[in-house]
């Protein structure tokens, strides 16, 4: 049972961590490219780089994250469920 409790709350802690992680890189993304069309730099170039670098962020920060939730954070939610 604390298994399947283990599994239900790792996804659930995982869609709700990286999902607020990923929305905070969009909006960098988008408010630096707010900032550029403000500017009136009309490289288009920029753009492209800045997608990619929030793209590549966002692979780095879901590698990241499923070993941090799997390892450290799902342990510790399921003792203060059960302790509790």
């Amino acid at each position: 049972m604390v298994s399947l409790y283990g599994l239900i709350i790792f996804f659930f802690i995982l869609v709700v961590f990286y999902s607020a992680i990923s929305l905070a890189l969009s909006l960098s993304g988008w408010l630096q490219k707010q900032w550029i069309a403000r500017r009136c730099v009309p490289d288009p170039g920029l753009l492209a780089v800045i997608d990619e670098r929030i793209d590549r962020l966002k692979t780095l920060t879901f590698k990241v994250t499923v070993p941090l939730v799997l390892f450290c954070i799902t342990p510790f939610v399921l003792i203060l469920l059960f302790i509790s």
